[in-house]
């Protein structure tokens, strides 16, 4: 099932657009009725209007959370420790409370900043569903701890909720997962190695990037072969030609995971964009990332 929402004018942003191939045409975010959702729904749209792109929001009946529905050996209680029916017709009255307010709230969000958004209902996993629904030219948004199940924090590791680690690891679709917070502020960080990946990255950063507000570009120049730090910053100034923006640069002492964490934790309502073929990336997967830095991150695929 799909609505549209409200439509109106976008936004026209100053100096040169990057290339089309990197634009996200529309930004697709997973909602339910909790306080989370809706905090990320808020910073997608806001996204979607700094981007000039659309947003779609998509509502799944999580069929693991039916089944269990569907098991008269499963109980639901109260916070006071009473039972409560817990049945499938229950379940789907829930349900379509929670669609309700769902849709709702991404008809306030579009309206409110006069972009343009649509609504959609799936039965399914919510990683795979969101997959489904996306094409290559789509940024999925999801919070960090999103998803069921979410573990908790341990030996030092932030949460990650069990569909944001699926995305993670299987989607071939870029991926925006939100702070805990679900805050879009503050500088955005890129680590630039010359590849084709962090060129992207790149031209992401300066559509993201908020032109006529405090962020900026702080770029990550790492240890390179073949290439000396005057040659990144130079390709770098060459790939923002026009974009106006005036870049930070700052130089990673390695290419571990470890330098990179530090460099960005001093500011955790930032983001991080990275290609997901980039080279830092390679010995330690993005989830061991996730795990290490709590500022948002954005796996450009």
């Amino acid at each position: 099932m799909t609505a549209d929402t409200n439509d109106g004018d976008k936004k026209i942003a100053s100096g040169t657009p990057p290339p089309a191939q990197t634009r996200a045409r529309r930004l697709v975010v997973a909602l339910d009725a909790s306080r989370e959702s809706l905090a990320v729904l808020e910073a997608a749209a806001d996204l979607a209007a700094r981007m000039q792109a659309e947003i779609q929001g998509l509502f799944v009946e999580d069929t693991d959370l039916l089944g269990l529905a569907d098991d008269p050996l499963v109980r639901s209680f109260s916070l006071s420790g009473r039972p409560q029916n817990f049945n499938a017709d229950s379940m789907a009255r829930a349900l379509r409370r929670h669609m309700r307010v769902a849709q709702e709230a991404l008809n306030r969000a579009v309206a409110t900043r006069r972009i343009h958004g649509s609504f959609e209902v799936r039965r399914g996993r919510i990683a795979v569903s969101m997959v489904e629904e996306t094409s290559d030219h789509d940024l999925i948004v999801v919070c960090r701890s999103g998803g069921s199940y979410a573990i908790l924090p341990h030996e030092g590791r932030l949460r990650t909720g069990a569909a944001v680690r699926e995305l993670v690891r299987n989607a071939q679709r870029s991926v925006l997962i939100l702070n805990e917070q679900a805050r879009v502020s503050g500088d955005v960080f890129v680590v630039y190695d010359g590849s084709d990946e962090a060129r992207k990255a790149l031209r992401t950063a300066a559509e993201i990037a908020d032109r006529r507000g405090t962020d900026g570009i702080k770029v990550l120049l790492g240890p390179v072969e073949g290439k000396t730090e005057n040659t990144l910053r130079e390709e770098v100034l060459s790939e923002l030609t026009g974009s106006g923006h005036a870049p930070v640069f700052q130089t990673l002492p390695d290419s571990k995971l470890d330098a990179l964490c530090a460099a960005v934790s001093k500011q955790p309502g930032g983001m991080l964009i990275l290609g997901s073929g980039q080279s830092i990336l390679k010995d330690q997967d993005a989830q061991a990332l996730l795990e290490k830095i709590a500022c948002s991150v954005l796996l450009v695929r």
